[in-house]
């Protein structure tokens, strides 16, 4: 990942936009969405329900916008109440189809509306899974808090009101007793074991970047998304 930096654009998610999109039934369920059945435990409780949402625009960077929409996707869990983290700073993941674009917009604001962090990002060309890390600099997520995460395609290399993008939820919990340990990861864990969404898959995906020919690293990586409902993607290059 490409070193970030802040940007002084206007965010997409502006009010207006939130209204507009996340108010309508006009979200694009993927088929893998449809289909999964995640084992997690909710514990975050009363949030929206749906994975994410994803819309087309009137700007597209495919020659199929239809099947770029239906692959452009967030990865969190069907239910977006269990998108749940223990980190003060979370990392989040979303999947990226190829692409003309060669930047990326990510957005992260709270219930309110207010802009916790936002920056302009390189894409890789190919498309694959990319990851986006919140900054020391960033002030933590308040615990109990949920704010609304999102990515947006620079298909002109300027962010528009019609930019491509997706979004979805994420709430930071307080450890409980039962969490003690979750955020590491042991061999013998199984996706079920652990209901901290956001924490188990950067965890995996720091093992499968830090250990990129390991075999079994890779095969646990694939094992975790195919339960979550994100097998046609669980091969895809992480970034």
């Amino acid at each position: 990942m490409s070193k970030s930096k802040r940007c002084n654009c206007q965010p997409f998610f502006s009010t207006v936009l939130i209204a507009t999109v996340l108010g309508s039934a006009s979200f694009l369920m993927t088929e893998m969405a449809a289909k999964a059945e995640v084992p997690f435990k909710s514990i975050g409780g009363g949030a929206p329900t749906g994975r994410g949402g994803a819309s087309r625009g009137d700007t597209t960077c495919s020659d199929n916008p239809a099947e770029f929409a239906r692959r452009f996707i967030p990865l969190t869990p069907a239910n977006a109440g269990d998108g749940v983290t223990l980190a003060e700073r979370p990392t989040l993941f979303a999947y990226i189809p190829p692409s003309s674009a060669s930047k990326v917009f990510f957005n992260l604001r709270d219930e309110q509306g207010q802009v916790h962090y936002q920056t302009i990002l390189p894409l890789a060309k190919g498309g694959g899974i990319m990851r986006f890390e919140l900054p020391a600099s960033t002030p933590p997520l308040t615990i109990g808090k949920r704010y609304q995460w999102g990515v947006a395609l620079l298909c002109t290399g300027k962010l528009r009101p019609d930019s491509p993008f997706i979004s979805s939820w994420i709430q930071r919990v307080a450890p409980s007793s039962n969490d003690a340990g979750k955020t590491r990861l042991r061999e013998r864990d199984t996706p079920a074991t652990n209901a901290i969404w956001y924490d188990r898959l950067t965890a995996l995906a720091n093992i499968r970047q830090q250990k990129q020919q390991d075999s079994k690293s890779f095969a646990e990586w694939q094992k975790f998304l195919s339960t979550a409902g994100f097998a046609e993607i669980a091969s895809e290059p992480l970034h």
